[in-house]
């Protein structure tokens, strides 16, 4: 067997279940009801994260799900954001308080990530969130970060190297490793799931401790300055591992 051949038997393993793909979709529908009845139809909400794009495994899944008020709402960001917090703990739900996001953990070993926010016009296309770990605010675009990672014609091997960040607990959040892959091989004429990932591990040794990568909604936000400096060391580490590795078994699997 060969390492493509090998690499896609790994990605068939990593389709999610139809069951549980149902059951989040549904959990989504029950939050959506929760903050209708408590902001009503003026806000919009869409999928986002590694569901939106296309890049979800089974190994570790979740799902994103943006609420954007209108432009033009008078409540600040802060006050958004604490407002859907409050509004999800009174209908019982147990949550986790992240930087943009709000997170639902669910018994069936899944989580739901719910980002409110405030669009910045009346295309809803960029919004303004609040970064409840600084008490400062973020422009982006959850679209645009979706046509990024879709136009790249990367996704598969976006999928793998997340396999590999999951496998080896490295803890790279998801958009980054995304960016690093459009930056190591697009434009590139490497083929293969095997060679692309050689090809990526070698930019990881080579590149990861310096690398800068911007937001594509938004260059005032650098997504590299929020990986850690003993990570990026990790990331290094397992890269050259990689690199020298007999089997892909033991890289990924």
């Amino acid at each position: 067997m060969t390492g493509h051949q090998y690499l896609e038997q790994v990605l068939s393993s990593q389709v999610v279940p139809t069951v549980n793909i149902t059951a989040m979709q549904q959990a989504r529908a029950q939050i959506e009801d929760v903050l209708r009845n408590a902001f009503g139809w003026g806000p919009r909400v869409y999928y986002a994260g590694s569901y939106g794009k296309d890049t979800m495994i089974a190994a570790y899944h979740d799902l994103d799900i943006v609420f954007y008020f209108p432009f033009g709402t008078n409540a600040s960001l802060k006050t958004i954001y604490w407002d859907v917090y409050h509004a999800l703990t009174a209908a019982g739900y147990i949550l986790q308080q992240k930087d943009v996001a709000i997170r639902i953990p669910y018994s069936a070993g899944f989580s739901i990530d719910v980002v409110p926010g405030r669009a910045i016009d009346a295309t809803f296309d960029y919004a303004n969130l609040y970064r409840s770990e600084t008490d400062s605010w973020l422009q982006t675009s959850i679209k645009q970060h979706i046509e990024t990672i879709r136009n790249s014609n990367l996704r598969e091997t976006m999928k793998l190297v997340k396999l590999w960040n999951v496998r080896h607990g490295l803890g790279v959040r998801s958009f980054a490793l995304e960016l690093l892959t459009i930056r190591a091989l697009q434009g590139s004429q490497v083929y293969g799931h095997d060679s692309k990932l050689m090809a990526m591990f070698a930019f990881l040794r080579d590149h990861m401790a310096t690398i800068r990568l911007v937001d594509p909604a938004n260059t005032n936000n650098i997504i590299t300055d929020a990986i850690p400096h003993a990570t990026k060391k990790t990331v290094v580490f397992q890269a050259e591992k990689a690199l020298t590795a007999q089997y892909w078994s033991d890289i990924v699997w």
